[in-house]
């Protein structure tokens, strides 16, 4: 056990752990409450915010990952963005749409 601890990788493991959970949190709520007005908007059609909101973050998280295995490309970004739409209830053509726009300068990182 001292032997594990004593490695880098256990320490980082620790911190990560607490600060994923930090990140997850904030993002959960982000994410309702982006959901819970656009339903209220009538754009989205979501009759479980809560799972919604579990899917998408598991989706983005797992898309990160497969970009950062090399699995899928950051510009398959636009597919995911459309298919998390279309679950939220957006008609297929306005999805597409969206999901082929550009994003705005001052929403880009």
């Amino acid at each position: 056990m001292r032997q594990a601890l004593e490695r880098p990788c256990a320490r980082f493991l620790v911190h990560a752990q607490s600060a994923l959970q930090v990140m997850e949190n904030t993002y959960r709520e982000r994410s309702a409450s982006d959901l819970r007005r656009g339903n209220e908007s009538a754009r989205f059609t979501i009759g479980n915010i809560d799972v919604a909101v579990t899917i998408t973050l598991t989706a983005l998280m797992g898309f990160v990952k497969s970009i950062l295995e090399g699995s899928a490309a950051p510009d398959d970004a636009r597919d995911l963005t459309e298919i998390l739409l279309r679950l939220y209830g957006v008609p297929f053509e306005e999805a597409r749409r969206i999901a082929t726009t550009k994003v705005p300068k001052a929403y880009q990182l």
